[in-house]
């Protein structure tokens, strides 16, 4: 997988293109946490190292300009997150819940069209 964006930035970036099956460990090991689920996931950090996620559920969003927009209910998904360095996840705001297992592990759910916004800490 090559994400450069030039080819004089491709040039001097080489050596980090990956095929796409290594994505997934690599994003493990960049990102301030573990995440998995079917949602959309933006990682934000600030100037002073503070790190937002905002989580996005867009399944289950049905819109037509008779009906106008619908959810289902059956579309809701968990996103668990692993944080590292003893981090902890605060929700901020949002539709979604948060809570913890025993394992450590956040687990987010997050209703059909639903978001979740929260800080790593």
């Amino acid at each position: 997988v090559d994400l450069t964006g030039s080819a004089d930035f491709a040039k001097t970036a080489a050596a980090q293109a990956c095929a796409i099956e290594d994505v997934p460990a690599l994003l493990d090991a960049l990102l301030p946490c573990v995440m998995r689920g079917n949602a959309m996931k933006q990682l934000t950090r600030t100037e002073d190292g503070t790190v937002y996620l905002l989580l996005t559920n867009n399944s289950g969003v049905s819109r037509t300009v008779a009906e106008g927009e619908s959810l289902l209910p059956d579309a809701a998904e968990t996103v668990t997150v692993q944080t590292k360095n003893e981090q902890t996840l605060t929700m901020l705001e949002g539709d979604g819940t948060i809570s913890r297992g025993e394992d450590g592990l956040y687990r987010v759910e997050i209703p059909a069209g639903g978001w979740f916004f929260g800080i790593l800490r």
